[in-house]
């Protein structure tokens, strides 16, 4: 059993056995570093959509009886009583787990106020232009910087959120281009577009965009569905991971030229309150879909946010020729060898 956690300055993903119990997830937090401090001495899990307190007190209760399943997102809290603190105190730590991702290993925060306070301040942000309040809280479009690796970006940060290290872009276009090099026979010339060397060697660049091929290779290394929504025709396109749980999503939103993060947040100026890992099989995941889809998506076209690539100009930053919309851009891109457009 994988599971992704979150608190307010962290986040990893850790695995359990396939029927775990309570103490099985407290052992894997406290060999995590996940432990509460000395000042927040109870520890709060939160789960499900929208996220409600799991009930941790019987340490042999199955997961699965409370509610957590494989590829859940689970949110962590401090309290201010010492009933859980002990608890995690009193497991010990299972012999040989290992993640399954092998995420970065991250330093354990400093226990100072100075830290915390940084730590707490890493997670504002200034009011979002676009979201929509729904039932507690709101549905979000967190926009991701336009530096060429947004799609990158976008699942990171959908997947394990804004203070995540587990990641980086560059990871990604790594593994992209390892995958697609060494799995020759299905992505060819005639998929690509270009021979596969120079494909996996192009994606590696980091001005350039990835796309459709990139999100389904993501899919599969990252065990999770990825529902991407097309702001200028409204379509939702899912790229589906064999391994993965097709309950289990993240939301991305492709406005044609880029992509950004959509969250479920309970609060709009606070990152770590984000929440972007949806259970598809829960009323609240559907609703989530069909109010992003329906809401959020028609106001970014009513604002303009889409951008028809079929129409639209482009510069070539290294030469200086002009082209009309993107096959013009990927033809004018095989003919010379220049892979850096900017929009006119």
């Amino acid at each position: 059993m994988k599971l992704k956690f979150r608190s307010s300055t962290t986040s990893k993903v850790l695995t359990l056995p396939p029927h775990g119990t309570i103490k099985d997830l407290l052992q894997e937090l406290l060999q995590a570093g996940l432990e509460p401090t000395q000042n927040d001495k109870s520890l709060i899990i939160k789960g499900g959509f929208p996220p409600k307190r799991i009930d941790i007190s019987d340490s042999l209760v199955l997961l699965e009886e409370v509610g957590v399943k494989n590829g859940d997102q689970l949110v962590i809290e401090y309290g201010s009583t010492t009933s859980t603190s002990q608890s995690l105190a009193s497991a010990k730590p299972p012999i040989n787990a290992v993640s399954k991702l092998q995420p970065k290993q991250e330093p354990k925060p400093s226990r100072s106020i100075s830290s915390k306070n940084s730590q707490k301040s890493a997670s504002k942000a200034p009011a979002p232009k676009y979201f929509t309040q729904c039932l507690d809280g709101y549905i979000v479009l967190r926009v991701q910087p336009d530096d060429n690796s947004c799609l990158f970006n976008s699942v990171l940060y959908s997947l394990y959120g804004s203070t995540s290290q587990v990641y980086s872009a560059l990871d990604l276009r790594r593994y992209v281009a390892s995958y697609i090099t060494s799995h020759a026979d299905t992505y060819s010339e005639a998929i690509l577009g270009k021979p596969n060397k120079e494909y996996a060697e192009w994606i590696l660049l980091p001005v350039s965009w990835g796309g459709a091929i990139e999100l389904q290779i993501l899919s599969e290394f990252l065990h999770v569905k990825i529902q991407t929504i097309d702001v200028e025709t409204g379509h939702i396109y899912d790229f589906s991971s064999e391994l993965g749980d097709e309950d289990t999503s993240i939301a991305i939103v492709y406005s044609g030229i880029h992509y950004d993060s959509l969250v479920y947040s309970l609060l709009l100026t606070d990152l770590s309150k984000d929440i972007g890992v949806i259970s598809l099989n829960t009323e609240w995941g559907q609703l989530f879909m069909a109010v992003a889809s329906l809401t959020i998506c028609l106001d970014l076209k009513d604002k303009g946010y889409a951008t028809n690539t079929n129409k639209f100009q482009l510069l070539c930053q290294i030469c200086g020729v002009k082209v009309k919309g993107q096959l013009e851009a990927a033809k004018h891109g095989r003919a010379t060898g220049h892979s850096e457009f900017g929009e006119v």
